[in-house]
């Protein structure tokens, strides 16, 4: 990863994002951070990762019993699972879709993520959080967070707020979320 970051240096970057949501938690809690400070070993500039910036997003939110709605296999939400749990969060229900490629993925439409999001969700859960920067949750947004009466955290959407929030940009920004207009 090293030679990656490195190409980044001339261009002399506020924040340097690892932008894999499941590639930043496979290897369970503080796997996030080895990867932040490997990159900040090469480049000695703020770091961060999709998983991070998520646990970042949904302790600004105050969330700690969540839903999840992920298009990954059983055996990576698995993994998700020891991630979140391993940093104070409580899955209370999980909606698997069970893909397996990213052209699957990306081809899920707007539609259908809103739909199976309220699949995913439960009364008891605090906010839901859609999994995978190749997902397309942050276009549900503007229509869960007032149907489902609670916080919609999407993997882009943390990645962007906690790298616009590390670099100094604190805008309130609307069409994001809850998210993005509180914090």
């Amino acid at each position: 990863m090293g030679d990656y970051v490195q190409l980044l240096t001339p261009v002399n970057p506020d924040v340097i994002v690892f932008g894999d949501t499941s590639a930043s938690f496979v290897g369970g809690p503080g796997y996030d951070q080895s990867i932040i400070e490997s990159m900040k070993r090469v480049c000695d500039v703020k770091a961060t990762t999709t998983a991070s910036s998520v646990v970042a997003a949904m302790r600004a939110l105050g969330l700690k019993r969540i839903s999840v709605l992920s298009p990954y296999k059983h055996e990576v939400n698995e993994r998700l699972v020891r991630f979140f749990e391993g940093n104070g969060f409580k899955i209370l229900k999980m909606k698997e879709l069970e893909l397996d490629l990213d052209a699957e993925i990306t081809a899920v439409p707007p539609e259908r993520i809103y739909q199976y999001a309220r699949e995913a969700d439960v009364p008891k859960a605090e906010g839901l959080f859609i999994t995978c920067t190749g997902l397309r949750g942050l276009d549900a947004i503007e229509d869960l967070e007032p149907d489902l009466g609670k916080p919609v955290v999407t993997s882009n959407q943390a990645t962007m707020w906690n790298s616009l929030r590390m670099a100094g940009i604190k805008d309130k920004i609307e069409g994001y979320g809850q998210l993005f207009k509180r914090f």
